[in-house]
């Protein structure tokens, strides 16, 4: 074609591109004005509502987790002035550690006397004197739905463990503990010779500085950590559906939930998904926490004008957005349509048909230009890179199918179905763990590469899981240079080896070598990672040899050589490379397998990775 034509051509091309406009561009300058000015106006009036709400909601958490607190600090003073009138002048608690059993007796008589005088308020729930010498327990308990007699003997039974600990002479500060599933605030006084303590159940608590109504309380430790909150909507509603009522304890939704250390104390915050509108405050009695929050929708509640100026902004919107969707659908949706059948046609095997250029958006019009230059691409285009990509598919999802060995799962439970026989309880824990660590690294097989320390660190599990099956009869040696560590290789390339060792060379019987070894060397022009693997087995049969000299491999029923050959496949399709590989036989006996793998792999595999 002359310069003349194609000058002309262009011409006529800027010319029926000319006659387009963008509906686009319109719809989009149509857009931005009107939500500018509607983003604005909500913009103001939310800004001003927000503000006043935020500032009301405010002041009442702050009222309300100010009375929680005084009401909890109440109830801890109440108990530590129990504790103090118990231990001021006491002579008979002294007395219970005498060697006269009369005096013994005695003095825990007096000592119950005053556990039940000092008991005088119903803030306190139960108190204890425990003589850590001669074994005596003494205390009294308030009973009530908060406390029952089972509650007092969990309790006596924590305390007793605690002493025979051998718990350091201490004044402890008031903390919280479980006892066989329920939290309480404790205080104890320990020391070498007794311990004397008052434990007040969350129950209690619960019911004491709980607010009504829609404020949502968590009570939380020094650190943070929630101990228990209220049921529903609460600040952290992941542990709310418990089955004790209308408080979620920690621990009962797997890890206890958490506030930060930092988190915003006496000054009204949001939590950082924005749900919830909280204060905390902290107990000047115990290492205890309590934040009140509200929902955000109890926060901003609702007003009747803003509702009134967002149904019209709403309704303006739909007025808006229908005179731009018949605009649209003139414009661009039929025209559309008319391309989508075209392609669809297309699809179907009429290759030579085009899409129509007869529309009137220029953007839909390029479009259409675009395909129809792109389709006389492609009719001309070979299918080469569709085939190879389907064959190389195929070959990971059979290197996958190879990971999944039934024969190594089936070993596995019978090795811990043994082992419960010997009660190798510790040996079985370890076993599965082991496992658990190289299923997971087997499913995650496919045609990719990974470090070369995690497949090391992969092979150290394995051989270490081999070892409870074969205990003292192989020994392992792996070394890798730090130059070679981070050096990407095919994933489970030393697994194959090693269970090829292990199904071939080990025996209970005699003692197996296993040698490991990686580094940086030059091999065939380049620097690539050299790594060998040895063992002192029968070694390779010759005829296995020579196949694997000719390139063919003929895998028996029992699948015995498929993992080797597999690695061989493995690497030509990963490197585009058929020298990467040797095996052969050690003297005077054993096996040898030397890899070699270049710096970068030439393909490989997304679809199977996990």
């Amino acid at each position: 074609m002359s310069t003349e034509e194609n000058t002309a051509a262009e011409e006529q091309e800027k010319g029926r591109a000319g006659k387009k406009h963008s509906f686009i561009r319109t719809i989009e300058t149509a857009l931005a004005v009107y939500f500018v000015l509607l983003a604005v106006l909500l913009a103001a009036i939310f800004g001003n509502a927000r503000r006043t709400m935020q500032a009301n909601a405010g002041q009442t958490l702050s009222q309300a987790a100010a009375t929680e607190v005084w009401n909890l600090d109440r109830i801890l003073e109440a108990n530590e002035n129990a504790l103090a009138a118990l231990l001021r002048g006491n002579a008979d608690i002294p007395m219970l550690s005498s060697a006269d059993a009369t005096k013994r007796s005695v003095a825990a008589q007096n000592v119950l006397q005053s556990l039940q005088s000092v008991m005088t308020t119903n803030d306190i729930q139960y108190l204890l004197v425990y003589d850590r010498s001669q074994k005596i327990y003494l205390s009294n308990y308030t009973s009530s739905r908060d406390f029952t007699y089972a509650d007092s003997e969990a309790i006596k039974s924590a305390v007793m463990g605690l002493a025979d600990e051998g718990a350091e002479s201490a004044v402890s500060r008031w903390t919280w503990s479980e006892v066989e599933g329920k939290g309480y605030a404790v205080r104890l006084y320990v020391n070498s010779s007794r311990i004397i303590g008052a434990y007040v159940p969350d129950s209690y608590i619960r019911k004491q500085i709980v607010p009504a109504g829609d404020l949502r309380s968590a009570f939380t430790d020094s650190s943070g950590r929630i101990l228990w909150q209220t049921e529903g909507d609460g600040i952290l509603t992941s542990g709310a559906d418990t089955a004790s009522g209308n408080l979620s304890p920690a621990g009962e939704t797997g890890e206890a939930e958490a506030f930060p250390q930092n988190a915003a104390m006496d000054v009204p915050s949001w939590t950082e998904d924005h749900a919830r509108y909280y204060v905390g405050t902290s107990s000047t009695k115990g290492r205890f926490r309590i934040f009140v929050s509200l929902s955000a929708g109890e926060v901003l509640g609702a007003w009747q004008i803003q509702q009134i100026l967002v149904l019209l902004l709403i309704l303006t919107a739909i007025l808006f957005m229908a005179g731009a969707a018949l605009y649209m659908r003139r414009v661009v949706a039929r025209p559309l349509q008319e391309v989508l059948r075209s392609m669809g046609r297309i699809e179907n095997g009429e290759t030579d048909l085009r899409l129509p250029e007869t529309v009137r958006a220029s953007e839909i019009w390029q479009i259409s230009e675009g395909f129809n230059r792109m389709m006389d691409t492609i009719v001309n285009l070979r299918m080469k890179s569709y085939e190879e990509r389907i064959q190389f598919d195929e070959a990971t999802l059979k290197y996958v199918q190879l990971q999944i060995r039934p024969h190594f799962f089936l070993n596995a439970l019978t090795t811990i179905h043994s082992m419960t026989y010997q009660n190798r309880n510790e040996d079985i824990r370890t076993y599965i763990e082991l496992l658990s660590k190289n299923i997971r690294y087997l499913f995650k097989g496919g045609l990719h590469t990974v470090p070369l320390s995690e497949e090391i660190a992969h092979a150290k599990d394995y051989i270490a899981m081999q070892d409870m099956l074969y205990p003292g009869n192989v020994f392992d040696f792996i070394e890798v240079e730090d130059s070679v560590a981070e050096y990407q290789v095919p994933q489970l390339i030393i697994h194959t080896m090693l269970e090829n060792i292990y199904r071939h060379a080990v025996s209970a019987d005699r003692l197996t070598s296993i040698l490991i070894s990686a580094k940086e060397e030059e091999h065939g022009g380049e620097q690539m990672c050299h790594i060998s693997v040895e063992d002192d087995g029968q070694g390779y049969p010759p005829a296995f040899l020579e196949q694997i000299r000719q390139g063919n491999v003929q895998v028996r029923p029992d699948g015995h050589g498929v993992g080797l050959w597999n690695v061989r496949k493995t690497l030509s399709l990963m490197y585009r490379r058929d020298d990467l590989i040797e095996f052969g036989n050690k003297k005077p006996q054993g096996t040898r397998v030397d890899i070699w793998i270049p710096r970068r792999a030439k393909r490989q595999s997304s679809v199977w990775k996990l």
